[in-house]
């Protein structure tokens, strides 16, 4: 009989190593390389299946999970850009006059 079941790895870069995160049941580990981070997460894994309680398991898993990828409109530096810099200054400060008027009143 076989016994296993397949799990979702995210694995991102972190300065000079990597991250590996299980979002199925929220358990992470790192390693120096992607394939090193992926070995050290499912041992972690096999580790908490091993030890968890049956109500510890049924808590944290996450039968369903779904990975997409979103386009976003990013948000150009105030620094790039004096315009908007000066357009934000403007609106911090006029809601700041508001504000303190209406705390005078």
């Amino acid at each position: 009989m076989n016994n296993t079941q397949q799990f979702t790895a995210i694995i991102e870069r972190e300065d000079d190593s990597y991250v590996a995160l299980c979002p199925e049941i929220d358990i992470a580990s790192q390693g120096k390389t992607v394939e090193e981070a992926r070995l050290n997460l499912k041992e972690a894994i096999e580790l908490f299946f091993e030890t968890a309680s049956r109500q510890e398991i049924q808590h944290r898993l996450h039968n369903e999970i779904f990975i997409t990828r979103l386009e976003v409109a990013r948000w150009v530096s105030s620094a790039s850009c004096p315009a908007r810099k000066f357009a934000l200054f403007s609106q911090i400060m006029s809601s700041r006059l508001s504000g303190s008027e209406a705390a005078t009143s």
